[in-house]
């Protein structure tokens, strides 16, 4: 059946399972666009072989079915997609074949990764990041790269990322810091990372001249200044016990930290709610969290910071993985208020995640004490807080 490429929302998308378009520029069916109802939405599927014609004058055929598809699958075979032929599809990324070698005007959403398997570069003047393959770490940084980590395609960091952590006892626990390190080499990641902790520190006394923390952080920042991230760690309560407190010093600390690391990027390390701490006020572990969350959420707005949300993948692996069943002990016995070696473990690969932006389940670090099948659940959750 027919339909116009131009479209409306009105369409029943119903008549779009099994439809097929010539999408060719010579307009010779040597290229065609092949829509398919699948669990979740539609795809489309081009196949075929040549250039395929620009969609400005008019929208591409599948354009009124645009919210519900869900797959664009981009055979080889296509050497050019026309101008406008994914306008309105707000992917992630979008995988494109070695045939590829030229893309037309807004063929993508500006904001979609391409992630493409040509070896030579490109002919386009779209803005889109643009990323090569290479199944090893490249040495070349004239062009950007990518891999598949698991079934994800990642871009491949070519210089080393330096990192700091700056905490206390939540951050020092369990050499976490090492085990970040250790997750990023056993993915493939350069990283070297470093921490300055102190127990029971609050934000406020890394800039207290007369403290001990500040003298460990000026000892730090005269060492070395070129970190790439520094991540902040607030004692466990004061977040939500004294915001205006926490707040003041986290703009401080951050305002040190930029002024030795000028090219850092802030981050903060939202902790979690642990039954020591629970009260009159918080009766629950996931309350005391929710508060922990919202003063890191407002502190991050206010300072222009990213979270990493460690106290979330807490409560999660709390209430629907219970260590009866699971086998995941998230706090030290000794006071339930400080992370387990697996708590350490979960913390360490949800700061992976948020710095490398990769799947972490395919990591094949575990500190002794972790076995496989408990590493697989605790990497499980800690993906499915990042990324779902």
């Amino acid at each position: 059946m027919a339909l116009s490429s131009c479209g409306t929302n009105e369409t029943s998308s119903s008549v779009f399972d099994g439809a097929s378009y010539d999408i060719s520029e010579a307009g010779d069916s040597s290229l065609r666009a092949n829509i398919k109802k699948i669990s979740g939405g539609y795809s489309v599927t081009i196949d075929g072989f040549g250039r395929s014609r620009d969609f400005t004058e008019s929208k591409a055929p599948w354009y009124s079915l645009t919210p519900k598809i869900t797959e664009v699958v981009i055979n080889k075979g296509i050497t050019h997609a026309g101008a406008g032929m994914f306008a309105g599809l707000s992917f992630s990324h979008f995988v494109l074949p070695s045939s590829l070698l030229s893309i037309g005007e807004e063929a993508f959403e500006s904001e979609a990764n391409l992630y493409t398997y040509a070896s030579t570069e490109i002919e386009t003047t779209i803005s889109n990041n643009i990323y090569y393959y290479s199944a090893s770490a490249p040495s070349d940084t004239n062009k950007q790269y990518w891999h598949y980590v698991g079934d994800q395609p990642t871009i491949w960091v070519v210089d080393t990322l330096n990192v700091l952590f700056i905490g206390n006892s939540f951050t020092y626990y369990n050499d976490m810091p090492v085990m970040v390190e250790e997750l990023a080499t056993s993915m493939g990641y350069s990283m070297n990372v470093d921490s300055v902790t102190r127990g029971s520190t609050y934000l406020y006394q890394w800039t207290d001249s007369t403290s001990e923390a500040y003298t460990l952080l000026e000892t730090a920042l005269a060492t070395y200044s070129d970190y790439d991230y520094v991540i902040i760690q607030g004692q466990s309560a004061e977040s939500y016990s004294n915001y205006d407190r926490f707040l003041q010093g986290a703009k401080d600390l951050s305002s040190r930290v930029l002024a030795s690391c000028p090219n850092a990027e802030i981050r903060l390390y939202e902790t979690w709610g642990f039954p020591a701490g629970l009260d009159t006020t918080y009766t629950t572990i996931e309350e005391q969290e929710a508060a922990i969350r919202a003063a890191y959420n407002a502190c991050a707005t206010e300072i222009g910071a990213k979270v990493h949300y460690v106290g979330k993948a807490f409560t999660d692996c709390y209430y629907n993985y219970p260590s009866a069943t699971s086998g995941i002990s998230l706090y030290n016995t000794s006071d339930y208020r400080h992370p387990s070696l697996s708590g350490s473990y979960l913390a360490a690969l949800v700061h992976l995640g948020y710095l490398i932006g990769a799947d972490i389940r395919v990591a094949t670090y575990a500190p002794e004490g972790i076995d496989e099948t408990l590493a697989t659940t605790i990497k499980e959750v800690a993906y499915s807080n990042i990324f779902q």
